[in-house]
């Protein structure tokens, strides 16, 4: 019996879930061509550019702009006592 797929938004990326926690700055968010790039590797000294939808793009210069103002180091947060707060890694494994 295969194992169902969890009920998680589709990425197209291929991406891992530990690598969705990426820094602000790993974006490089040219209107025409936003690019998201990742160090990989044991001694993070491999990059990854991944070309990011036009659409996906400026959702994640949204988030990235919520996440600045309220001085947190990445884009995935929700609220706890009407303050923001980061996710993460272990809340949604």
């Amino acid at each position: 019996m295969r194992p169902t797929q969890p009920a998680w938004p589709h990425t197209p990326y291929g991406l891992r879930l530990g690598e969705l926690f990426f820094p602000l700055d790993a974006v490089a968010l040219a209107p025409e061509e936003p690019t998201l790039t990742l160090q990989k590797g044991r001694k993070r000294d491999v990059l990854l550019h991944i070309p990011l939808r036009t659409d996906h793009g400026r959702k994640i210069a949204a988030f990235i702009g919520v996440a600045r103002e309220a001085k947190l180091n990445q884009i995935w947060v929700h609220l706890v006592r009407k303050k923001l707060v980061a996710r993460t890694y272990a809340e949604v494994e």
